[in-house]
């Protein structure tokens, strides 16, 4: 059954891009009244040089701005090292309040989702994308591709940041009009996909091949870095083995990117092997026809869409790096699947050579080789990956042997960078759940085989 929760009020706000966009180019953010979008929400202009936060409060309104420092060159974000700061619609992934350079990042830094789904598929590249204060004069024009702020504006607002709060970044931001009467095109789409999400909730609950008819396959396997052949495959052997399924989405927001459109919901999902529950993203473009399809996914496990706690008016709980990773666990033991997940966020961040997912993915007090701890580990990959790409990363025959702490995962692993080095040879990862989060407290490595000439660690 698919159970919506009625937001308690209609009112809301939608980052959307007009048809023409101004002389300048980029994408041209204009912020409207919508039923389905966040009660909380930052848009960055990066032309003004101005953060805004937008809230509901019947009707929408700019509740406070303040200045802000974007790259420093123009334009959005296409490639590593561009010193652009990119555009679309992304979400916080993670917290970091120690071990900052202090004249660089203040206080605090909030690392954000680039590249999405949609930056993959349009091969963009680059990482280490964060809203972070600034300790120093603040400039306009002045960082590497972040948003920065003054250290005492970021923390007047800082306490409703958390992971998953959505962003906007733009050329430039619009407020014509902030009425419902005004929404018109904008609000139909984003009913239509609100709609369509539950569509696809009720197929996938009825263990329909319906379920695929969502996708671009093609996009989606860009996008994703997967064979959709392979997704549709695992899916159909599920079905098939499973005798029921029964996924809900509820609070389903929708925002408008440049050229796509996200929504995103909490999921409950439960099969006779695996109940869980988190907030899913779906990443939808239209089709050479002009249907809504998916084109990129992502999967928080156990984080809750913030719009329960904004209108239930409680605390926000603390929220860890970690929370941000698709893989988490109730009990220790956890559930092979979701540990197989947990392997492959790893993986991906690795590949992304996004510091701050691959980091969180390590226990506090981690081994890795000659490293101790989680600094430790974070310090040396920012050191080997600030001079070179990651040509290919694969993992292959994995096996899993429970520990009482967790899992021992054993796989082969092989490697190439883009300066020629390359390797083969067998990892071991002992995982642990802290709190019921997934973590490597441990990482082994036995080389099959290493090229002469280079004798870096991955």
């Amino acid at each position: 059954m698919i159970k919506i929760l009625l937001l308690q009020s209609a009112l809301c706000l939608l980052f959307c891009a007009p048809a023409a966009a101004a002389s300048s180019g980029g994408w041209q953010a204009v912020i409207s009244d919508y039923a389905q979008a966040p009660p909380f929400m930052l848009a960055v202009d990066k032309k003004e040089q101005l953060v805004s936060l937008f809230e509901r409060r019947s009707p929408l309104a700019k509740i406070a701005e303040y200045p802000c420092t974007t790259g420093q060159n123009q334009g959005d974000k296409l490639e590593e090292g561009d010193m652009r700061t990119p555009e679309g619609v992304y979400f916080v992934a993670a917290h970091i309040s120690s071990g900052l350079n202090y004249a660089l990042y203040g206080n605090e830094a909030y690392p954000l989702n680039y590249p999405n789904p949609v930056d993959r598929l349009r091969r963009k590249t680059g990482y280490g994308i964060w809203l972070h204060g600034r300790g120093g004069p603040l400039l306009p024009f002045d960082s590497n591709g972040c948003v920065a702020l003054n250290n005492n504006d970021l923390d007047s607002f800082k306490a409703r940041l958390f992971i998953g709060q959505p962003i906007a970044l733009a050329s430039n931001v619009f407020t014509p009009g902030l009425t419902p009467e005004k929404s018109g095109e904008r609000a139909s789409t984003a009913a239509l996909l609100a709609s369509r999400v539950e569509d696809w909730a009720r197929a996938w609950s009825g263990r329909s091949n319906a379920l695929f008819d969502f996708y671009d396959p093609e996009a989606y396997a860009l996008a994703q870095g997967q064979k959709f052949s392979l997704f549709r495959e695992q899916k159909e052997s599920l079905f098939r083995r499973l005798p029921w399924i029964r996924t809900s989405v509820s609070d389903i927001q929708v925002l408008e990117g440049p050229g796509y459109w996200v929504t995103w919901f909490n999921q409950d999902y439960a099969a006779p092997n695996l109940r869980t529950s988190g907030t899913r993203r779906l990443y939808w473009q239209a089709d050479s026809s002009g249907e809504m399809r998916i084109v990129g996914m992502e999967w928080i496990q156990n984080l809750k869409s913030p719009v329960l706690y904004a209108d239930a008016g409680s605390e926000i709980p603390s929220l860890g790096p970690a929370l941000a990773l698709p893989a988490k666990s109730a009990s220790p033991s956890g559930d092979s699947e979701e540990a197989l997940q947990f392997i492959n966020a790893w993986s991906q961040a690795w590949k992304r050579r996004d510091l701050p997912a691959y980091a969180a993915c390590y226990a506090e007090n981690a081994v890795q080789g000659k490293r101790r701890g989680r600094e430790d580990i974070a310090a040396h990959k920012e050191k080997l990956w600030s001079g070179i790409k990651i040509a290919a990363l694969e993992l292959h025959d994995i096996r899993l042997e429970k520990t009482p702490a967790g899992f021992k995962a054993l796989l082969r692993q092989e490697y190439r960078d883009s300066e020629g080095y390359a390797d083969e040879g067998g990892k071991t990862l002992y995982l642990e759940a802290s709190g019921g989060v997934w973590r490597i407290a441990r990482e082994d490595w036995a080389p099959l085989r290493r090229d002469a000439g280079l004798e870096k660690a991955r």
